[in-house]
């Protein structure tokens, strides 16, 4: 059995899902990046793109998965604090 070794959790995952979690933080920071200009632009961005995806995961016969929306929200805080530091 593998562990998510970018952010541990409690739910052990298998690797190609450690893989799609980190997509979800890569989207969630290019977000950020693209947002930059306001916070709450972020916010409003992140919500409506990842909860987005997930209903539409959920629409196309996967499941809607809370972990994934936590990610993309993981990254886009990640993006916002990188974009503070080097501004």
């Amino acid at each position: 059995m593998e562990y998510n070794l970018v952010l541990p959790t409690l739910v052990p995952l298998p690797l190609p899902q450690q893989q799609y979690k980190l997509l979800h933080l890569f989207a969630g920071f290019i977000i950020a990046t693209i947002f930059q200009f306001s916070l709450l632009f972020i916010v409003i961005a992140v919500i409506g793109i990842g909860l987005g995806k997930e209903i539409y995961d959920k629409n196309t016969g996967s499941t809607f998965d809370w972990y994934d929306f936590l990610y993309t929200v993981v990254g886009s805080i990640t993006g916002y604090l990188v974009i503070l530091i080097y501004k």
